[in-house]
C-alpha cells in the first residue's frame, strides 16, 4: 500500500463517526437497494487508480495473526494481535505498554471482550483486523468492527462498527471490501456486496450489490474469484462493474479444481486419479493454453493436488489419499519441467506437506513441526493449573534451499496459542 497509515485511518472517519446501530438491525439497510449493472453505469470508465493489490495477513515485513490465549479464568478468552516479524525471527504482540503482561483489558493489543472470528489483513505501518462481537453471556451476536492495530503498539484505532466491512484489495487510493448482508434470508445464500472506500477520506461507494467474491488475487483492474455454485472462476471488473468468467471449475471425489495466479495467468488442475497436465488462461488477454506437466511422482491412488505461485514457479501439492501423504512439487510454466520437493512437515505425529505461511522476496515462511511442552495455566479457581499445549515450529526458508531440498530453517520463535 503506497499510502501511509494515517490515510487508511481517514477513508472509514465517515463510519466510525457514524452513530451506532441497534445490534439486531441489519447493516445494510442503511444502503438502499442498488442493482450491479446501475453500480457500474454510475462509475466512470477510465481507471480511478493503479493495478489492484490483494490484501491478505502477510506482507513483506511480517505475517499477522489474531493469537487465543486459553485462559480458564475468563468465560471467553482473550484475542492478541501479533505479528511474525521476519526480521527479528520473532512473534511479539502489538503492545508497547510499558511493563504490559496482556492479561487484561488495558492491553492496546488486545481485541474487546467476546471477539470472536478475527481476520488480520496487511497494510503500511501495521494491519486491520475484522472481527464479530457476542455477548459473551448468550453468545448473540452484536455486530461486526474492523480496527486498525499500528506495528508501533500504540493501540486499536477503532475504524467501523456494526458493519461486515471485509477488506480485500487496493490500488493505493481507495480500499474495495467486500460486505454480508448478515439481515439477508438466513435460509438463503449470503449476498455479497463490494464497496469502494477512500484512502484520502469521503464517501463509501456501492459498486456491486450481488458480487462473486474473492479469493484467488488480482490483476491490473479486476479481482478474481472461485464460484463453486457456479462451477466457474471469475474476474470482476472494479471500473465497469464486468464480471466475466475466466475458468470452469470441477468437483472431484475429494477436491475441487486446484486454481492459482501466477504472472498475470491463471492456472487450474481439475481433480483426477492422477495429476494431470495444467490449464491456464491469461487474464489480461484471454489466450489460453495447456502446460503438459512432467509430474516426478506417482500417486498410489485417488489424490488431490492445489496450486500456488511460489518464486516464478507453480508449485503444487500432491496429497496422495491411497498413502495419505504429501509432495510439494515445482513446476516450470515455461516448460512444464517438474522436480519433486524433499521438505516435509510433521503434523499431528503424521508426514506432510511443508506448509508455506507467508513470503517475501527472497525467503518463505514455513510450518515444518511442532513440539509440545508442559505449560501451567490459571484454572477456572484461580489455582495453577497443568496443561500440555502444541507450539508450531516455524521458520524462514530461502526460496533457493526451498526449491534445492535444503532444510536450512531459521527457527521463528513464536507464541503458543489455544488452538
Amino acid at each position: 500500500m503506497k499510502q501511509t497509515v494515517l490515510c487508511a485511518v481517514l477513508a472509514f472517519g465517515l463510519l466510525a463517526g457514524c452513530a451506532r446501530e441497534p445490534a439486531t438491525e441489519s447493516a445494510a439497510a442503511e444502503t438502499p437497494p442498488e442493482t450491479a449493472a446501475a453500480a457500474a453505469e454510475s462509475r466512470p470508465d477510465a481507471p480511478a487508480g493503479g493495478a489492484l493489490t490483494r490484501l491478505t495477513n502477510n506482507n513483506a515485513t511480517g505475517l499477522y495473526e489474531a493469537v487465543i490465549v486459553q485462559d480458564d479464568a475468563m468465560p471467553v478468552w482473550p484475542i492478541l494481535i501479533t505479528k511474525v516479524d521476519y526480521a527479528a525471527a520473532e512473534q511479539r504482540v502489538l503492545c508497547a505498554a510499558p511493563g504490559c503482561t496482556h492479561s487484561d483489558a488495558s492491553c492496546p493489543a488486545r481485541l474487546p471482550e467476546g471477539a470472536v472470528g478475527a481476520s488480520c489483513f496487511a497494510v503500511e505501518g501495521g494491519v486491520l483486523v475484522f472481527y464479530s462481537l457476542e455477548d459473551t453471556a448468550s453468545y448473540e451476536l452484536l455486530g461486526d468492527c474492523l480496527a486498525f492495530y499500528p506495528d508501533d503498539g500504540g493501540g486499536a484505532q477503532l475504524l467501523a462498527e456494526n458493519r461486515s466491512f471485509h477488506p480485500v484489495a487496493t490500488d493505493g487510493e481507495n480500499l474495495y471490501c467486500e460486505f454480508y448482508d448478515s439481515g439477508a434470508d438466513p435460509a438463503a445464500e449470503i449476498p455479497i456486496r463490494l464497496y469502494k472506500l477512500p484512502l484520502g477520506g469521503g464517501e463509501g461507494e456501492l459498486l456491486a450489490s450481488d458480487y462473486p467474491g474473492s479469493g484467488l488475487g488480482c490483476v491490473g483492474r479486476e479481482i478474481l474469484s472461485q464460484d463453486m455454485g457456479a462451477g466457474a472462476v471469475n474476474a470482476y471488473n472494479i471500473d465497469t462493474g464486468e464480471t466475466r468468467k475466466l475458468a470452469g471449475l470441477t468437483m472431484g471425489d475429494y477436491a475441487a479444481t486446484g486454481c492459482a495466479l501466477a504472472g498475470g495467468r491463471l492456472y487450474t488442475i481439475a481433480p483426477d486419479s492422477i495429476p494431470g497436465d495444467i490449464a491456464w488462461v491469461d487474464v489480461a488477454t484471454g489466450e489460453t493454453g495447456t502446460l503438459e506437466v512432467d509430474w516426478p511422482i506417482a500417486p498410489e491412488g485417488a489424490c488431490t493436488v492445489t496450486l500456488r505461485a511460489v518464486g516464478g514457479k507453480i508449485v503444487a501439492d500432491v496429497w496422495d489419499i491411497g498413502a495419505l501423504a504429501g509432495t510439494l512439487v515445482a513446476i516450470d510454466p515455461a516448460d512444464g519441467a517438474a522436480a519433486a520437493i524433499p521438505l516435509h512437515a510433521v503434523l499431528n505425529g503424521h508426514e506432510s506437506s511443508l506448509q508455506i505461511l507467508g513470503e517475501t522476496a527472497d525467503d518463505l515462511y514455513v510450518w515444518y513441526g511442532e513440539r509440545w511442552e508442559n505449560r501451567t495455566i490459571p484454572g477456572k479457581d484461580g489455582q495453577p493449573t497443568p496443561v500440555e499445549r502444541a507450539v508450531p515450529l516455524t521458520a524462514l526458508l530461502s526460496k533457493d534451499d526451498f526449491f534445492a531440498g535444503n532444510p536450512n530453517y531459521r527457527e521463528v520463535t513464536t507464541m503458543p496459542s489455544a488452538f
